[in-house]
């Protein structure tokens, strides 16, 4: 879970951000030390739905579930489509 605040009202945030403050590649074939070929792959997740493109350029908003996924695609697997956040109160 990653908890952002902003600085501004309206200030966006990504996904890149966040790996880069962690000092984490994040790239459309690379997360971390893992890249992709001989048969790996890396795909990223908002909401359960596949997003194409970079990963790094997600656009963290409240309360979205994003999965990366790496390795031999398994079309079994659905990634998390929801997370049960606590109330604000």
């Amino acid at each position: 879970m990653i908890h952002i605040e902003a600085h501004a009202k309206g200030d966006i945030y990504t996904l890149g951000q966040v790996f880069t403050q962690w000092g984490v590649t994040l790239t459309p074939s690379q997360i971390g030390a893992l890249k992709t070929g001989n048969g790996k792959t890396l795909a990223a997740y908002v909401n359960g739905k596949q997003v194409g493109g970079d990963p790094a350029a997600i656009v963290l908003k409240p309360h979205i579930q994003v999965a990366l996924m790496y390795g031999k695609p398994d079309p079994s697997f659905t990634p998390p489509a929801t997370y049960q956040f606590q109330s604000d109160e």
